[in-house]
């Protein structure tokens, strides 16, 4: 209230309950904690599920590559969806363990064809130790035979000389009758 000049002479004070207007801002105030803490559960978990989403086909391909270096090439390779880094990772994954599996059963082919030409060298190596064998027993016999006749031409010659010298003898003896 205020006299002719316009000062305040008084003031008019109305009292209202104001328990109803508190508790609706309680209600709406708790309302929106619920509503915000249920948006963060809610986000929290897409989350979740998003980031497992994105980094599963990232584990697979580690748990892959963990066989690799442990040398089992036939573990199953993880499948590739999509056309994102992980799915291109994937991908290049797949066709490195591809690469690998060939070479390793080009260098079997290869290993296996060592292993026949081993046996077939082997072979040949014990057939030609064989033949040596065989080639120094006959040698062997010829050098035995080659003595044994030069033993006997000796024999020959020497019992030859000893005629020889007896038919001198008989001859000598038969001249010396002679001119008797």
């Amino acid at each position: 209230i205020k006299d002719d000049n316009g000062q305040v002479i008084a003031r008019l004070v109305t009292s209202q309950d104001q328990t109803a207007s508190y508790s609706a801002q309680s209600n709406a105030a708790l309302m929106s904690m619920v509503l915000v803490l249920l948006v963060l559960v809610v986000s929290a978990v897409g989350l979740f599920w998003y980031i497992r989403r994105v980094f599963q086909p990232i584990n697979e391909a580690v748990v892959c590559l963990a066989a690799i270096s442990e040398g089992r090439l036939d573990e199953p390779l993880p499948a590739v969806h999509g056309s994102d880094e992980t799915a291109r990772l994937g991908e290049a994954l797949n066709q490195m363990v591809a690469q690998l599996r060939h070479m390793i059963g080009r260098i079997s082919d290869v290993t296996q064809s060592l292993v026949h030409a081993t046996a077939d060298l082997s072979a040949i190596a014990d057939d030609g130790n064989r033949r040596m064998a065989a080639q120094r027993g006959e040698t062997d016999q010829v050098a035995t035979a080659t003595n044994q006749m030069a033993a006997t031409i000796q024999e020959v010659a020497r019992n030859a000389s000893t005629a020889a010298q007896a038919a001198g003898r008989a001859a000598a003896e038969t001249e010396s009758g002679g001119q008797t």
